[in-house]
């Protein structure tokens, strides 16, 4: 064995496509699946305030009500919707990746959640990038080991209305 990490890495899209898949077309799998996600998530995780002045806790809820509804960056769920689809994906492909997005042109709530797919962070990206940083399994670390960044695939690989390109596109966590 070269490594815990070489070998993690070495079935890691592999093991996730197959989960992926009886998760789709297994019946009991995808009860399962629906189940936890029904279990952990519910309805959704709600936040409440506990501050002390009713006027300003009321108007917290109020922004925060408002804001779910435009949680979602793509436009086709609420925020409670996108807690269950990443908790859905981590069951699913071990992982889940949310990009936090702030748009300039929304004033009162800028702030949207883009979920990303396992499959657009490559895994089998592996590049030493000078001055110690190196990037490993599409995650940029700097000299210190720290994640910087993240690299993906602009589509999810294998969309077919996506164009098809092998590029990626450098995001900060």
């Amino acid at each position: 064995m070269d490594g815990l990490n070489g070998s993690i890495q070495a079935g890691a899209t592999t093991a996730a496509r197959r989960a992926g898949w009886y998760a789709r077309n297994n019946p009991w799998v995808s009860a399962a699946v629906q189940s936890l996600a029904a279990n952990a998530v519910g309805a959704g995780i709600k936040p409440r305030s506990r501050h002390p002045d009713a006027k300003v806790r009321d108007t917290l809820h109020a922004l925060w009500d408002r804001w779910t509804d435009r949680a979602d960056a793509a436009g086709l769920t609420d925020f409670y919707g996108l807690q269950a689809l990443a908790f859905r994906a981590m069951v699913e492909s071990g992982e889940s990746f949310a990009r936090l997005r702030v748009a300039e042109d929304v004033s009162p709530l800028p702030l949207a959640i883009d979920l990303l797919d396992r499959e657009q962070v490559p895994m089998d990206l592996h590049r030493d990038i000078g001055a110690g940083a190196r990037i490993r399994a599409g995650i940029e670390f700097d000299g210190s080991g720290r994640r910087v960044a993240y690299h993906c695939y602009a589509n999810r690989p294998g969309d077919a209305l996506a164009p098809l390109s092998l590029d990626t596109v450098r995001l900060w966590p």
